[in-house]
């Protein structure tokens, strides 16, 4: 049994690829070495790779800046600068009340997180920190508590030394086995005030035996994915998939880690690598992220490239993961650059545009049998077999999930199903290709939660992942290409940088077509409110 099967684990947001037959499904993530490569598509005219230039680290010395007493910044392409986009606390509601439980369960704030951290060493691998949260309150009444997700205590893997705010020392709820943080606030926070959170904490890197850990050292790799104080909401650490249920923010971060690291990021530096008494300091800032990532290892070789569209790919692997010979792994990193640079183009030409300069594609490390997204980060295991889809699921990712978030436990389909569909369709060169043309008999119906889909037990995966790809294609297949992506658009113009619930995105559906759903609607759904939807 592979990790990808095991009922018991709870990992992090991960992809798994199954390959079927032509017409079956291929989900992006994990896929063991055995299985096939799916066929190529056919290259978009628009979106072929760029002329480019490429820098590449010896994975056997450590990078160039570690010999110098100047360090030099990894590698600095100028990205042609990505549409602004402004943050959205709360996207505008519909003029239709909301469901039961179609609420999106989060406080209605702006936040900016600034996070100071520093690896000690690497054969400690203890990361010590400080994050201060900027909390502005856009809710009609006071806010007398806050929820924050602790990601690294699953593992047993936090120490939180101090919580101050406003510089003054305050008291906090642990439970869920310390995942969950409730800070009350005395005095609670008005309406369009502003108040600040400061954690001191302490994450210890280590090999926690999942493989799919976002914080963990995995052979050559150290991965701090959701490593930080987190605000969420009170659910709990989830049974299966993702904790992070998070509002999108703007972060600066400064990470100081020995000269021989190579640090691969969820931002852009914001000027060159400092040396310091403590190491490497590194400064970096992005906007409107759902959270921010950091990945290290002194064994990274770094090939960055720019797509047509002005958007850097970085790619940061070790060859001992992936290749046998410097010309295959070469190929290996084009065939990564080429369907990165054709989602990117396709997704954003068809949803919306992608909102950040740079995506770094990063070896996750050999526990990892797929992939694990992050805002402008994934990674991903580049022996994979599926390099393709597993390349496209992941950055399909960076729409829903990144610019639409989603409520992780309570429906998995609505970002899983998506990135199988859009995956899919650029693997396979045909976006209908998901669709399981009424074949298929699941374990649940598509919009159960985490729990329900725990409890039910049997091959969840599938009917997350593939029923989730399924309904995305059957959408299209009735109502058209225009008005499906014209749909798609709305969902992504209305919702980016906010939550969006099942009740949202099939009245936009619904809005944009003469088609009946409702029967395609009643095979995928049992929501109570099915009825409503016009």
């Amino acid at each position: 049994m592979t990790d990808s099967d095991r009922p018991e684990q709870r990992h992090w947001r991960y992809t798994l690829i199954v390959l079927l037959l032509p017409l079956s499904l291929a989900l992006a993530g994990c896929l063991s070495d055995d299985e096939s490569t799916p066929e190529q598509p056919t290259p978009s005219p628009t979106s072929q790779p760029a002329q480019s230039t490429e820098t590449t680290t010896s994975p056997s010395e450590p990078p160039a800046r570690a010999a110098t007493a100047s360090p030099t910044a990894s590698p600095t392409t100028t990205a042609t600068a990505s549409p602004t986009l402004e943050p959205s606390a709360t996207p505008t509601p519909d003029a239709s009340p909301v469901p039961a439980g179609q609420e999106e369960d989060l406080p209605n704030v702006t936040l900016t997180y600034a996070i100071d951290a520093r690896l000690r060493d690497v054969e400690s691998g203890i990361v010590d920190a400080q994050s201060v949260v900027t909390i502005t309150s856009q809710e009609s009444a006071p806010l007398d508590r806050l929820f924050f997700r602790i990601a690294p205590a699953q593992f047993n893997e936090f120490s939180l030394n101090r919580l101050s705010r406003e510089g003054i020392e305050v008291d906090s709820i642990a439970t869920d086995n310390g995942t969950t943080l409730e800070i009350p606030l005395e005095p609670p926070l008005a309406p369009s005030d502003t108040t600040q959170l400061a954690f001191d904490f302490v994450v210890p890197l280590r090999d926690t035996g999942d493989g799919f850990a976002s914080i963990t050292r995995d052979g050559e790799v150290m991965r701090l994915g959701v490593w930080y104080p987190m605000l969420s909401n009170d659910d709990g650490y989830p049974p299966l998939l993702d904790p992070p249920y998070t509002l999108a923010a703007d972060y600066s971060v400064s990470f100081t880690a020995p000269a021989e690291v190579v640090v691969a990021a969820s931002g852009e530096l914001t000027a060159p690598p400092q040396n310091t008494d403590a190491g490497i300091r590194y400064d970096y800032t992005l906007e409107n992220g759902r959270d921010f990532a950091l990945m290290l290892s002194t064994a990274y070789a770094v090939d960055e490239r720019m797509t047509a569209s002005g958007i850097v790919v970085r790619q940061y692997t070790l060859a001992s993961e992936y290749g046998t010979s410097d010309d295959e792994r070469a190929s290996i990193r084009d065939q990564a650059f080429a369907t990165a640079e054709r989602a990117l183009a396709e997704f954003s030409a068809n949803i919306g545009p992608y909102p950040w300069p740079s995506l770094a594609l990063v070896e996750a490390g050999p526990g990892l049998g797929g992939g694990i997204e992050y805002s402008a980060l994934t990674i991903i295991s580049y022996d994979s077999g599926a390099l393709d889809n597993l390349v496209a699921h992941e950055t399909a990712h960076m729409w829903f999930y990144g610019i639409i978030g989603t409520r992780t436990q309570a429906d998995p389909w609505l970002d899983e199903g998506a990135a199988t569909f859009l995956g899919n369709g650029i693997d396979r060169g045909d976006y209908t290709i998901s669709s399981d043309r009424g074949a298929n008999i699941y374990i649940a119906p598509l919009g159960a939660s985490i729990e329900e889909l725990a409890m039910h037990g049997g091959d969840w995966v599938t009917a997350v992942y593939t029923q989730g790809g399924s309904f995305y294609s059957d959408m299209l297949i009735e109502m058209g290409d225009d008005a499906f992506w014209a749909a798609m658009q709305e969902i992504y113009t209305t919702q980016q940088f906010g939550i969006a619930t099942p009740w949202e995105v099939l009245t936009s559906f619904a809005a944009h077509t003469d088609s009946d759903l409702s029967a395609i609607y009643a095979r995928y759904f049992s929501y109570e409110w099915l009825g409503e939807v016009e």
